[in-house]
């Protein structure tokens, strides 16, 4: 096959497209691509966090991707009748004709806890169409998970806690096509200790001090002289509750043993 080499690319995604190419030669009709995100940090890596549970302030639909059918929401005490008074056929669209009365529109996603600050390349993704008012769109950062900042998107600084805020102005409307997304570029952890013994009839748990959404790598090195062999299982990761995995040793005979050894863990 054929490859080829980009020098020179900024941060941020970029869309490749490629067309096979035969012997006569002749291209294919149609390009396949893909969507690859490059950051600032060859250390860095990618998670991306949906939202799909959000708090609605005179919120009155949304449509979540994938479904058939629009999600009409309203956390006031207004009755459908009162809401759209005509046929729903008769409005041209009608979450544009009913706006929002009293208070700014807004929708507020739940929050992430990525379990202690990280420093990343934040990046806000909404399918979001406003249709009147006057609209903003914004991720929240906040340290401590009650007091929030707005950022434009593509934002590059500290957080420990993030979520998505969309509102819109008094008597405006917008409406939400696809649960919104944050994907953060964060550079990874790394937590170690030995020596450590195994266990010859269980597993051995290390727990982990930190909070991780995904492991970049764990290493497993015995002590000693005599040859041992390491298999782990169990990987927990939680941005909220414990965080762990499990080491087992094994001599040359595959019979599992007591014996000491270091890890390392790495991930974000």
């Amino acid at each position: 096959g054929l490859r080829t080499r980009f020098k020179g690319l900024v941060t941020g995604t970029s869309r490749f497209y490629v067309m096979p190419i035969d012997s006569v030669p002749q291209y294919s009709a149609n390009a396949a691509y893909v969507d690859i995100t490059i950051t600032s940090d060859s250390d860095a890596y990618l998670q991306d966090f949906e939202f799909v549970n959000p708090t609605g302030l005179a919120l009155i639909a949304y449509q979540v991707d994938g479904e058939r059918h629009q999600r009409w929401i309203t956390n006031k005490s207004d009755t459908w009748d009162s809401l759209f008074t005509a046929r729903m056929s008769d409005y041209t669209n009608p979450i544009a004709t009913y706006t929002a009365t009293g208070a700014t529109t807004s929708f507020t996603s739940e929050a992430v806890d990525l379990g202690s600050l990280l420093t990343g390349d934040w990046t806000l993704t909404a399918n979001t169409t406003f249709l009147s008012g006057s609209g903003s769109l914004a991720l929240q950062t906040s340290p401590d998970g009650s007091a929030w900042t707005s950022r434009a998107s593509p934002y590059t600084g500290v957080s420990r806690y993030l979520r998505v805020y969309l509102s819109d102005a008094f008597g405006g409307a917008f409406h939400v096509t696809a649960p919104p997304s944050i994907s953060l570029a964060a550079v990874s952890r790394k937590e170690s200790d030995g020596p450590v013994t195994s266990n010859a009839g269980s597993a051995k748990t290390i727990s982990l001090a930190g909070k991780y959404f995904k492991v970049v790598r764990i290493t497993i090195t015995p002590r000693g002289t005599v040859a041992r062999m390491s298999t782990l299982n169990n990987i927990v990761l939680s941005l909220s509750g414990a965080n762990s995995f499990d080491v087992y040793l094994f001599d040359q005979a595959g019979t599992q043993v007591a014996s000491d050894f270091n890890w390392d863990f790495e991930g974000v």
